[in-house]
């Protein structure tokens, strides 16, 4: 779904639904790491509690000879564990950023065309610059 289109399903006007459905996902980004924080899950939390297990990970295989149980072995979960080590890595920004041109695209060509004045177009590549 577009920004635009989320916007009018949520019950912005059309003119402006995807600047506002853009606004609102900047506010909830803003308030998430509060929330959580309130809600016990820290980033010391998160990564003591629930990240450093996970690189740990270990799962069972089963083998098996004519349909009965002949053996089991604990080895290393590789897909948990590579899991892990993508979401530690993308947490202290390891990777290269992501684009997110494609994304603001939608919202500057919605807004360029109701923008009345070059103070206004500014205050929005502000906006979309410094979230």
């Amino acid at each position: 779904m577009t920004l635009e289109e989320a916007g009018i399903s949520a019950g912005y006007s059309e003119k402006s639904a995807a600047q506002a459905a853009w606004q609102a996902m900047e506010s909830v980004k803003r308030k998430m790491p509060e929330i959580l924080d309130r809600a016990g899950l820290t980033d010391y939390a998160l990564v003591e509690k629930h990240l450093k297990p996970l690189l740990s990970a270990e799962e069972t295989k089963f083998a098996q000879k004519d349909g009965i149980f002949t053996d089991e072995r604990n080895v290393a979960a590789l897909g948990i564990r590579a899991t892990a080590l993508d979401m530690a890595f993308n947490l202290k920004g390891s990777y290269a950023p992501k684009e997110t041109h494609n994304l603001l695209a939608g919202v500057l060509q919605v807004n360029v065309q109701e923008l009345k004045s070059a103070e206004e177009t500014l205050k929005l590549l502000q906006q979309v610059n410094d979230p």
